[in-house]
């Protein structure tokens, strides 16, 4: 089991705390993105009963759907963002459904285990993308004009390319479910259709891009 220190406070406490200051509050959630391998939700905390065109407070969750629950799991970590966003953190803003979500990736960043047993390589889920994946990532998203949002839909919450991981920005391989896939199609769509060529630069020493190319090629 996790260790998570006694001064995080339960999910739970902050949710009592909340309904005996506002017995006419509501608390909502819904699923931003879910797959096979993460999830990512959005909790939304209203004062009263009648609907408001905004919400009081909001909190976003993302993680792996590693063990059992985990969907419930990740659901009660955003409430527990969602009302540290409204001051009910008596201790910190990190739950303890939180720091034991964080302890988990961080165990499991220190010791990968490789492949899961289902679509998931757990190892990519948590390795830094690659030099070239933050390339490729920050070029698409000066290219495509709904770039953030795309980004931002798919984390649920943006992220810049230095901060993907490796499963982010190509997911599973052959799916074509990660960032990188997505930003690719959506620069497709802009260009009507037409799939995006990369160019590669002449060598600063190749002499044929310092002259105009013959009339014929002599063969």
């Amino acid at each position: 089991m996790t260790f998570v220190p006694d001064n995080y406070e339960k999910v739970e406490d902050r949710i009592a705390d909340f309904y005996r200051d506002h017995p006419q509050g509501r608390i909502t959630t819904d699923v931003l993105h879910l797959d096979g391998d993460a999830v990512t939700f959005r909790a939304q905390v209203y004062r009263e009963i009648d609907p408001e065109p905004h919400p009081a407070a909001t909190g976003h969750a993302h993680g792996l759907l590693l063990k059992p629950k985990a969907v419930e799991f990740i659901e009660t970590v955003s409430i527990g963002r969602a009302l540290a966003n409204l001051n009910y953190a008596k201790t910190a803003r990190m739950s303890a459904e939180e720091a034991e979500a964080f302890e988990d990736a961080k165990s499991q960043a220190q010791h990968p285990v490789g492949r899961a047993t289902g679509p998931l390589a757990i190892h990519r889920a948590n390795e830094p993308a690659s030099a070239k994946q933050i390339d490729l990532g920050k070029r698409l998203l000066a290219q495509v004009d709904d770039g953030i949002n795309i980004v931002t839909e798919h984390l649920g919450a943006y992220r810049p390319p230095e901060a993907w991981t490796k499963y982010e920005a190509s997911g599973d391989r052959g799916a074509s479910n990660g960032l990188i896939d997505k930003l690719i199609a959506a620069k497709e769509a802009q260009m009507g259709g037409k799939r995006p060529v990369r160019a590669k630069a002449p060598a600063e020493d190749d002499p044929w891009h310092m002259q105009e190319p013959p009339a014929e090629v002599p063969f």
